[in-house]
């Protein structure tokens, strides 16, 4: 059986995770060539290249094989790293084939779905809502075959016309896609993460895989970490796992809960909490009690009242600071102060957390006046590049 570790918040995940691995093999580096890990996005994978470049001391070696398993578009490249795996299914969609057509049938037909006046932009946004839509769908193993009775009768007038609309995806998409010879992009890296799954589990792999803070969210992923937990070369990393959260609270976290998916692995898994090993011992024990309190589910906020005079509680929040600005200009010039002042202090690195993509660029602009070049990993949109703002 694979092995099972969590990493604590207040460590960095993928450094900890590259130095552990630098570690292992630095008596046989070219063997880490052959590690496969499995990410969640493009963007998780960059990071753990640029953590194992900064863990070697910027020297240059072979990284092992990182791959985005949620988004990656070109599976075949991670399907066939092993060699003779090759797939049955048709060749995917393009994303952005199908959202064109998708758009294209809005527009042609806007009288049969009650659609008055809309622009070829809103046909697009709406064509994007009706992919989103049908991925959740093939990743949930659903059909559309029971649609038109999910709504109660006395709403049927108003279903019959949104089931018009989908039908753009439940009726006309699957027979273009025949015609085409094509099956949809979802749907397909499904089938690869099943097949792929399922040949692990009959011939195990000479690569050792290692799936690093994979959750569970549909059926294609609890299979390939099944299988990779069954599997005695493969290793399965956590992150924040919340050792604090009273069992009871645990077994009933609602799906909002930010452990819900770690819960869903470990019960995927056929394991418990204490089932798994702390890679290394958290760095502040209060400060993860206080976050555990914070995120407790609503029903439950009533222990809250408990914890008034509560001295770890009190420890936790140590060194947390609360900035009040008088407006948006003004947050985002007192952040860029201090991320500015980071740079005072040799080797040491700051990161902007925030939702707010607004608040992200306005402080991108204000560390701009004092020379400082920062990466924003939610990139940069179109309308607002040069080239953009030119053609706007």
């Amino acid at each position: 059986m694979a092995c099972i570790y969590n990493i604590p918040y207040g460590v960095s995940f993928l450094q900890v995770l590259a130095e552990r691995f630098l570690k292992c093999y630095q008596d046989k580096p070219l063997a880490l060539s052959n590690v496969i890990f499995l990410m969640q996005n493009r963007r998780s994978c960059q990071t753990l290249k640029e953590a194992f470049l900064q863990a070697n001391g910027l020297t240059p070696f072979l990284l092992p094989q990182i791959v985005p398993v949620y988004e990656t578009d070109e599976d075949e490249l991670f399907f066939e790293s092993e060699g003779d795996f090759v797939t049955d299914t048709d060749a995917a969609v393009s994303p952005v084939e199908r959202l064109f057509l998708f758009a294209k049938m809005i527009v042609s037909k806007k009288s049969a779905y009650n659609i008055k006046d809309i622009s070829y932009a809103q046909s697009l946004s709406l064509a994007a809502a009706l992919g989103k839509l049908m991925d959740d769908v093939y990743q949930e193993n659903l059909s559309f075959d029971n649609l038109k009775n999910i709504v109660p009768e006395q709403y049927a007038e108003h279903w019959q016309e949104t089931l018009d609309f989908l039908k753009i995806i439940s009726a006309f998409w699957p027979d273009i896609l025949k015609e085409r010879n094509l099956t949809d992009l979802s749907k397909r890296k499904n089938m690869l993460l099943e097949q792929k799954a399922a040949q692990w589990m009959k011939e195990k792999p000479k690569n050792k895989i290692v799936a690093v803070g994979l959750d569970a969210p549909f059926d294609a992923l609890k299979k390939m970490l099944q299988s990779i937990y069954a599997l005695d070369n493969g290793e399965i990393y956590l992150y924040g796992l919340d050792r604090y959260l009273p069992d009871e609270q645990w077994e009933n976290v609602s799906k909002t809960h930010p452990q819900f998916q770690k819960k869903e692995v470990l019960r995927t898994l056929g394991l418990t909490r204490d089932d798994v090993e702390d890679m290394v011992l958290p760095t502040n024990k209060y400060r993860a009690d206080f976050v555990s309190e914070v995120m407790r589910d609503a029903q439950t906020t009533d222990g809250w009242l408990l914890l008034e005079n509560n001295a770890q509680i009190r420890e936790g929040v140590k060194g947390l600071h609360l900035l009040e600005a008088a407006d948006n200009f003004e947050e985002a010039l007192a952040i860029a102060l201090m991320m500015r002042e980071v740079l005072e202090v040799p080797g040491k690195t700051a990161a902007l957390v925030t939702p707010d993509r607004h608040l992200a660029r306005a402080v991108s602009s204000a560390l701009q006046r004092f020379g400082v070049e920062v990466d924003d990993t939610a990139g940069l949109p179109l309308h607002l590049s040069p080239v953009g703002i030119y053609l706007r």
